[in-house]
């Protein structure tokens, strides 16, 4: 039997009238996909309850919600500058599978070379394009093992940069200008160091395989039951003109990311998750074109909502990010181990322009 996909689940809980009927009526008589309708309900309970918190800022999790809306964009419809901020949540879980790939992927050929890679802290971000099929074909990341995320990932309110300095470490810089159309004074939060891993597990991952018709390519000795670590933050977001649920200008900055593993040789792990039936040809291939010394972090970009291109903030590389109706940019780098990400309703000049400023004050 054909499950439903991750999509298509969370599509019954956000948005039924767009659910076929076939679809519909498999989520009421197969056990397996009511229980994750049901989970995916009460998931959205729980963090619409968070939003809803009075004087609980945009967060980190705000950030990976836009690339989802990225994903959902339909390029056939007419531009608008009117673009909501997605509700907390964790996003589409296909993103999070191409993430959490394309992570381990990019130790690649350095693991290769040592037989041993236990960290990996990128120096630069790249864009990993998905088509809609790409979307479509990926599973839910739980099919594949168990995820454990942070327990007490919530943003707390600081009054100003200063403060948000002595919170995180992190320098924080306030533009001089503001975009067009951004208005308001500046909003500060901070989140704590959080750390998520990932168990992979042989057994699921042959039910989600045998559930497609399909069948797990051998698995070499140690994969199964290897887990994965991911260490974030801690992380300063500053936002501004926050109205109703839009957000004109969102600037997260947080250390780069490092993975670590401890079970298995990293490059016996992303060969392994790069040979699974699940995940789509050309996205493989892209991960593995990843440069071999690990200095990469993948960004999954959906191709049809979103022009990507390579830039430069004063000599820095960057990847400009401009949704295809002109609603809004992105601009995301890494300089001095430090992540920083521009995003908003604003022009990808402008987007350039703030990273620019921010870029020559880190210096």
């Amino acid at each position: 039997m054909r499950h439903l996909s991750a999509g298509t689940v969370q599509r019954i809980v956000d948005e039924p009238p767009a659910v076929r009927d076939t679809d519909q009526d498999h989520a009421e008589h197969c056990d397996r996909c009511r229980d994750r309708v049901t989970r995916a309900r009460q998931d959205r309970t729980v963090l619409t309850t968070l939003w809803r918190q009075d004087d609980v800022p945009p967060t980190a999790t705000e950030v990976q919600a836009a690339w989802t809306r990225l994903a959902t964009h339909d390029p056939a419809a007419p531009p608008s500058r009117a673009v909501p901020v997605p509700r907390r949540s964790r996003g589409r879980r296909p993103t999070a599978l191409v993430l959490g790939t394309a992570l381990v992927a990019a130790l690649g050929s350095t693991a290769a070379a040592t037989n041993w890679f236990p960290l990996f802290q990128p120096d630069r971000v790249r864009a990993v394009s998905l088509s809609a099929s790409d979307l479509s074909d990926l599973g839910d990341l739980a099919e594949y093992g168990t995820l454990t995320a942070p327990s007490s990932w919530h943003p707390r309110t600081v009054p100003d940069a200063v403060a948000a300095r002595a919170a995180t470490g992190l320098p924080v810089v306030t533009p001089s200008w503001l975009p067009r159309g951004v208005s308001g004074p500046v909003r500060y939060a901070v989140l704590p160091r959080g750390t998520a891993s990932f168990r992979f597990s042989l057994d699921r991952a042959a039910r989600a395989a045998a559930a497609r018709g399909l069948t797990l390519p051998p698995a070499p000795r140690g994969v199964d039951g290897s887990t994965v670590t991911v260490s974030l933050g801690p992380a300063v977001v500053q936002t501004w003109g926050a109205r109703d649920d839009v957000v004109p200008l969102m600037i997260l900055r947080l250390p780069s990311p490092t993975l670590t593993s401890g079970d298995v040789p990293l490059d016996t792990l992303r060969s392994y998750l790069l040979a699974q039936p699940g995940l789509p040809a050309d996205l493989a291939d892209q991960l593995r074109r990843l440069p071999a010394d690990g200095s990469t972090l993948p960004l999954p970009v959906p191709s049809s909502a979103a022009a990507v291109s390579a830039t430069t903030l004063d000599g820095v590389p960057a990847t400009l990010v401009k949704l295809r109706d002109g609603a809004g940019a992105a601009v995301v780098w890494i300089q001095e181990k430090r992540l920083t990400i521009v995003l908003g309703l604003i022009s990808s000049s402008e987007a350039r322009r703030l990273g620019t400023e921010i870029v020559d004050a880190d210096r």
